[in-house]
């Protein structure tokens, strides 16, 4: 059971809606490129929604041994091939070539060809074929009869995707991205868009991973299928009672890049829903301009509603990263259309607000959360960060909070990022430090934990930091736990939780978040009914640990009813810890309960000392009640 967290990044995608774009003019499109109504305005996080494969080996190619398939420097080497000029739809056509330009942006000195003007001596490079069978003749010339085998089965909107030694030249090979049609044309193209890697210095390797991945500007190769219908998804009554509205969202976030479709969507959720979470944040990219954008959106929490999920739905209107714009009609349709649903949680507006808006800026966002509370009495957040290196919030973050709350947020969710090149001194422990600093302008919070490879300094986060994050942040007095991300695949797969048939990767990251799904259900009550406690009004507790030491650390908590409850967190990310605890300092006689294992762990007081063990980078969490005092 739990929560669905769904952030709609707006990207004007009206792909299927020819009569819209004609209305316009393709011509004229492109003057309104801020909205992404045009597939030629796209951009990697903010493209058009596709089906995700359903068959693909190996599903996870950066753990293939096979050779990369290196386009040269910087992509000199590749040759871009697309098809014949109005042999596709148009507005395919469009996303076609759009795809094509966002994989010359990986390889700059690649060349795009139209497929009747590709030369002799451009079919000595490695070919990218897009398109269909029928729209580009290359295909079909590299695969000949093969074409019909790889097609086989695939659907409207489906394609395959594969590679295979060039006709052409020695050692020459040819990587083709085909369609059944052309919104599957472009579809395969999309794909090949993200998952080819750039030659890019602060990119750099895969760190933290068993297969060595080389530099430069190459693909890993692998043969992908789409043969389902992408519209369509399993309905069912729910058959269990609703589930409780969590009081400690904990879940995954789904970042638009890329968005699925709804029959992909469900696969994701379904992957997601199996980790006992209660809470997914999605990055919707183009799914609030499709022309149905209301009934897709309400559609979507439908999905994870069968599944016992609740959906926390982000409704600004970021065309800019970190910046706020009006609301379209699409955004408010969508409110309206989901305020209702019985498995939407909450609303969020932006994602890492920028502090340093303009006075309309500022207008703007505080419009919007005064519609927001007009339409709807669900609780609204938003999403601040500050330096990577810091603790300390700056001051312009601070008043945009204040500013935030003053206007009708409820929470702040914040993340730090500490696992490759965004932090230069990835101390985890800091979770709890940048936390505090939050309670201290008396701010709910909420945490983004770094589940995902970040994009500078690629590193693959272990099993054991993500775990470490969580108490941390737990420390920290968090009411809300994200891990980020599901999946998120520019540059290499595995840089979420899953691959892209929506599989769990088998990393660790995924069985980590089920083990912490398990432990937010046992401490939500205590979570949600106590406070950190500081260094004073933790001593007068008398709880301590019989010898310090610096990899384990000692926190206090109260709820009002005055139940005190102690963290034990082991910071080193290598080994266990064992500890032991004591009361010696009070002058209170304690019940203690194991609230991680649910057993009664006896009386602690002066004389009475408690062993604890701790997982590598874990915690654990005990009830302390009090029944007396010593004689």
């Amino acid at each position: 059971m739990g929560t669905i967290y769904l952030c709609a990044r707006p990207v004007r995608f009206v792909l299927h809606a020819l009569p819209l774009l004609v209305a316009f003019g393709l011509a004229n499109s492109v003057a309104v490129a801020e909205t992404r109504r045009d597939p030629r305005t796209w951009i990697l996080w903010r493209c058009g929604p596709i089906p995700f494969p359903n068959e693909m080996k190996p599903s996870v190619p950066e753990l293939s041994r096979e050779a990369a398939i290196d386009f040269g420097r910087f992509g000199e080497e590749l040759r871009i091939v697309l098809p014949t000029t109005d042999a596709l739809p148009s507005v395919d056509d469009a996303a076609v070539r759009r795809m094509a330009e966002l994989i010359a942006e990986k390889a700059p000195r690649a060349k795009i060809i139209a497929a009747p003007k590709l030369s002799d001596e451009d079919c000595k490079a490695t070919l990218l074929l897009l398109g269909t069978v029928d729209s580009n003749p290359w295909i079909r010339k590299v695969l000949g009869d093969r074409s019909a085998a790889l097609l086989a089965d695939v659907r409207p909107k489906g394609y395959a995707i594969t590679h295979v030694d060039g006709p052409f030249a020695p050692g020459q090979q040819c990587i083709v991205a085909c369609g059944a049609d052309g919104a599957g044309a472009w579809a395969a193209a999309e794909i090949l868009a993200y998952s080819i890697h750039p030659d890019k210095k602060e990119l750099g390797t895969l760190r933290n991973w068993p297969v060595e991945l080389p530099l430069g500007t190459y693909w890993l190769p692998f043969t992908a299928r789409y043969t389902l219908d992408a519209d369509r998804y399993e309905i069912r009554a729910r058959t269990e009672p609703d589930p409780p509205r969590p009081r400690i969202p904990f879940g995954v976030r789904i970042w638009g890049s890329p968005m699925p479709t709804l029959e992909s969507y469900q696969r994701v959720i379904r992957a997601l829903a199996r980790t006992g979470m209660n809470t997914v944040v999605v990055q919707s990219g183009g799914w609030v301009d499709v022309a149905n954008a209301p009934a897709l959106f309400t559609k979507a929490l439908d999905i994870a509603w069968q599944e016992g999920l609740y959906t926390i739905l982000y409704v600004g209107n970021e065309e800019l990263a970190h910046l706020p714009a009006p609301l379209s009609d699409a955004h408010r349709a969508v409110v309206l259309a989901t305020k209702d649903h019985p498995g939407l949680l909450g609303w969020h507006l932006y994602n890492q607000l920028a502090a340093k808006l303009s006075e309309e800026q500022r207008n703007m966002v505080r419009e919007q959360l005064a519609w927001l509370r007009s339409v709807s009495d669900k609780p609204i957040g938003n999403e601040v960060v500050w330096g990577h290196n810091l603790i300390a919030i700056p001051e312009d973050k601070q008043q945009l909070m204040s500013d935030l709350q003053r206007w009708g947020n409820d929470t702040i969710a914040t993340d730090y990022a500490p696992i490759g090149g965004w932090t230069r001194e990835p101390v985890l422990a800091n979770w709890e430090l940048r936390l505090r600093e939050l309670e201290k302008l008396g701010i709910k919070s909420e945490a983004v934990l770094q589940a995902h490879v970040p994009f500078l300094e690629p590193t693959v986060p272990s099993r054991e930091a993500l775990r470490n994050q969580y108490w941390w942040a737990l420390a920290g007095g968090a009411k809300g736990f994200f891990i980020e991300t599901a999946y998120l695949f520019t540059h290499f797969s595995v840089r979420g939780l899953l691959s892209w048939t929506g599989e769990p990767l088998t990393d660790g990251r995924y069985d980590e978040v089920c083990e912490l799904a398990a432990i937010t259900r046992k401490l939500e009550a205590a979570i949600a009914d106590s406070d950190p406690l500081d260094e004073s009004e933790a001593s007068e507790t008398g709880i301590a640990l019989v010898r310090s030491r610096h990899d384990v650390a000692l926190r206090m908590r109260r709820n009002a009813a005055g139940t005190v409850y102690a963290i034990l967190i082991n910071g080193a990310l290598e080994a266990e810890a064992t500890v032991r605890i004591t009361a010696a300092g009070s002058k209170a006689v304690y019940r203690v309960a194991d609230l991680m294992t649910g057993s009664d762990r006896g009386r602690l007081d002066a004389d009475r000392r408690m062993i604890v063990k701790l997982p590598a980078g874990g915690g654990a969490v005990f009830r302390l009640e009090t029944t007396g005092r010593p004689k």
